[in-house]
């Protein structure tokens, strides 16, 4: 058995015949797994149910029409595998990915929401009126630009700043890193689990210090829990409920995040954020120590599933090993 920060055990690596040029021993879990492949229709046919579902009229029809279409291809994802936990682990991604955000716009008023800069200063609610009285075609071709333009290019949610390095002079940070690499993809998920933790179950006063570590704690860990499903559906269902402690990797970068805003605070308080140039190359060698320390368990345990096939060292590091 092995462990991570938590004390939390994973099932031991059963040795097997390695093919000619693999590291990967086989999981456990992965002997004697005999699940069927998914049929070559269903990627396709997901996608379609998906755009065609938005471009169906707004209200509650449309959620009755395709919200039982769409459950019941999630439904299909635990009764069948690609062969691999890399190749399980991707599709699950996409599948379980394109189920959250399906979520978020069916549940919603995507009409409100998206549509192209064209220069005219219409209201959300007028954006929705013209949509809803397009022919299905073109609202069938707007959908499909929601769906496959995530960045909003040239569009109303476009977003900046998708990109690991800071702005010249501004400091790179554990906060910045994960709003501009990751959850900018991932942000109304994480946003939603932040405030239903700290404002709506909690109800904590909005600008105090434990409001804001809660949200962070609640961000995390719905994105931690996403992960969680990923891989345990990747893994078979035969290795627990947290197979490869993504919850406790992405709520560590809660605490990560909080206690950088006081180390900033408190610079700023004692007046030795000045020097802008010193703060950017602390910040780079913050950045890196920190999610080099947060992700070396977490990565030994998604290779040790076969999400890589590598043979790493990292000798004597916080006591873990690649």
């Amino acid at each position: 058995m092995s462990t991570t920060p938590g004390n939390v055990s994973f099932p031991a690596a059963v040795p097997t015949l390695k093919t000619s040029g693999s590291f990967h021993i086989k999981p456990e879990w992965a002997v004697g797994d005999t699940r069927a492949h998914l049929p070559k229709w269903y990627v396709p046919a997901f996608f379609a149910v998906l755009v065609g579902s938005l471009a169906l009229p707004s209200g509650r029809a449309r959620i009755y029409t395709t919200m039982p279409i769409v459950l019941a291809l999630v439904a299909m994802l635990p009764y069948h595998t690609e062969g691999t936990f890399k190749k399980d682990f991707d599709l699950g991604n996409l599948v379980l990915g394109w189920f959250l955000v399906y979520l978020s716009l069916v549940l919603t008023a995507p009409e409100k929401q998206f549509w192209k800069k064209d220069g005219r200063t219409l209201t959300p609610d007028q954006r929705q009126k013209e949509l809803d009285g397009q022919p299905y075609l073109v609202k069938l071709a707007w959908s499909f630009g929601v769906w496959t333009n995530p960045r909003g290019i040239g569009w109303s949610h476009q977003v900046s700043g998708l990109r690991p390095a800071a702005p010249a002079g501004e400091p790179v940070c554990v906060k910045r890193w994960w709003g501009m690499v990751w959850h900018q993809f991932m942000r109304q998920v994480a946003h939603s689990g932040g405030l239903l933790l700290s404002r709506d179950m909690l109800k904590l006063p909005k600008g105090t210090s434990i409001a804001r570590f809660i949200y962070l704690v609640g961000a995390f860990a719905s994105t931690g829990f996403y992960h969680t499903i990923v891989t345990v559906y990747a893994t078979g269902f035969r290795a627990g409920l947290n197979p490869c402690g993504d919850l406790q990797f992405f709520v560590l970068q809660a605490f990560g995040m909080f206690m950088e805003g006081w180390m900033i605070d408190l610079a700023i308080w004692s007046g030795h954020a000045s020097n802008k140039q010193g703060w950017k190359a602390f910040g780079y060698i913050w950045w890196a120590c920190w999610l080099g320390y947060s992700q070396l368990w977490y990565l030994d345990e998604l290779r040790k599933a076969g999400l890589w096939d590598v043979d790493l060292k990292v000798l004597g590091y916080f006591g873990f090993s690649l």
